[in-house]
């Protein structure tokens, strides 16, 4: 098994942070099912004794915490959801909000930078949901109950801020 394909499975599992499909990861690595058989199997052995296991599906993969460090990040989440939303979340929750449903993609091309791990603390504390079968997060109905409406229609100028179209600054 080439390293390069290794080290490309790794990157991908730990940046999207989700399960990705196995069929995902095949066109991406530009492999066979036997070759990413081969890649998770390796991979597994690399992260033996690790912070981090790969949990394979039959038709997803996904790095996940090792359980040996279950109680170490159940405390770090639990103190993190203690603490105030950081101005990354804040931007983040507000784009969601106003324009959701929205795909990570989208998300992090509108923030400019990469929001997986803003989205996975914003899911924990249960203030976004993903929609598994489309890929695209919205606010909750937790958030939409802290903040006291029923819907994200009625965020302050919600119709003005929904339909506003980012516009590329021109390049030269």
């Amino acid at each position: 098994m080439s390293d390069d394909i290794l080290q490309k499975l790794e990157a991908l599992l730990f940046a999207s942070g989700e399960p990705v499909e196995r069929a995902t990861l095949r066109t991406l690595l530009e492999c066979t099912d036997d070759d990413l058989t081969l890649a998770f199997k390796e991979l597994t052995e690399v992260l033996n004794g690790r912070g981090v296991s790969l949990i394979i599906t039959d038709t997803t993969a996904a790095l996940v915490t090792a359980a040996a460090y279950r109680d170490l990040i159940h405390s770090f989440f639990t103190h993190e959801q203690e603490e105030r939303l950081s101005d990354a979340a804040l931007e983040t929750l507000a784009i969601i909000g106003y324009r959701g449903p929205i795909r990570a993609s989208e998300l992090s091309e509108i923030r400019g930078v990469d929001s997986n791990v803003v989205l996975r603390r914003l899911r924990i504390r249960g203030l976004v949901v993903r929609n598994d079968k489309t890929g695209t997060y919205q606010v909750s109905a937790d958030f939409l109950r802290h903040m006291g409406i029923a819907s994200s229609r009625e965020l302050p100028k919600y119709e003005e801020l929904h339909n506003l179209v980012i516009k590329e600054e021109p390049q030269g």
